[in-house]
């Protein structure tokens, strides 16, 4: 069957897609030779069996077969909005805090260098790949080591703020602060061996032992961070019972439970 596509007036619009003979996939798309056809009177609200309906009423989409609302598929707003959050500082929003996501940049930075450095160190001087992976592995740990300023002030005052003394995902925290102020140390030599022997061919031995430890380190160290978030539930705001893992259509906003 040709594809029809039925159009209301504002503020209710509907898309019907009719299924097609013949065809795997059991609703067809709107294509050129598909024909537009605008209902009239009692025949913009008919209900058609088998046909997939989509209504926009006022931004919301609604997926309904025949007279049947369908399950939605997606969940948009709550999770990028702001509004009903709480602001907490340096540690940023409930529910949106600053911290994890910084530590993304720092954690994948260190582990590239100590693979460009393993590159560089075994292809040798006579190769001027070597001398291109020192390079960018020289950029890479440079930018790592900025964006982780952020990362470890975000971090100390969740540390300072939100973690209660004396109990196992405070001491946890305190490992997972101690490992990571370890790997900026090495990280800060690194760069400066890496500076002062800027026109060498190919990263030193030296230089990659010290972005392998980093990057061996930093990775031990984001596991702590991982089980105080996903085995803790630091800083989490819902855990346990909570309407958004209740069977629903309705979506929970910030500040509503």
């Amino acid at each position: 069957m040709r594809t029809q596509v039925f159009k209301d007036a504002f503020p209710d619009s509907f898309i019907y897609l009719f299924p097609r003979e013949g065809r795997k996939r059991p609703y067809s798309s709107i294509g050129a030779q598909d024909s537009m056809i605008e209902p009239k009177g009692e025949d913009r609200h008919r209900s058609y069996p088998g046909v997939i309906k989509l209504q926009v009423i006022v931004g919301r989409l609604i997926w309904r077969k025949g007279d049947q609302i369908m399950a939605r598929w997606f969940s948009i707003k709550p999770a990028i909005t702001l509004k009903g959050r709480k602001f907490k500082g340096l540690s940023g929003w409930s529910g949106k805090p600053l911290h994890p996501p910084l530590t993304d940049f720092p954690v994948t930075c260190y582990v590239l260098v100590g693979l460009f450095d393993i590159i560089s160190y075994a292809l040798g001087g006579a190769r001027s790949t070597a001398r291109d992976f020192f390079v960018s592995g020289t950029h890479v740990i440079i930018a790592g080591a900025v964006v982780s300023v952020g990362t470890a002030l975000t971090g100390f005052w969740d540390w300072l703020t939100s973690t209660p003394k004396h109990t196992q995902a405070w001491r946890t925290a305190n490992w997972h602060m101690t490992v990571m102020l370890t790997v900026t140390a090495i990280v800060v030599v690194d760069i400066i061996v890496r500076l002062r022997g800027w026109d060498s061919a190919y990263t030193g031995l030296g230089t990659m032992i010290l972005s392998v430890l980093a990057a061996a380190l930093v990775s031990f160290g984001a596991t702590y961070g991982g089980s105080l978030v996903y085995d803790y539930g630091f800083n989490v705001e819902t855990s346990g019972d909570h309407p958004v893992w209740h069977e629903s259509e309705k979506d929970i906003f910030p500040g509503e439970h």
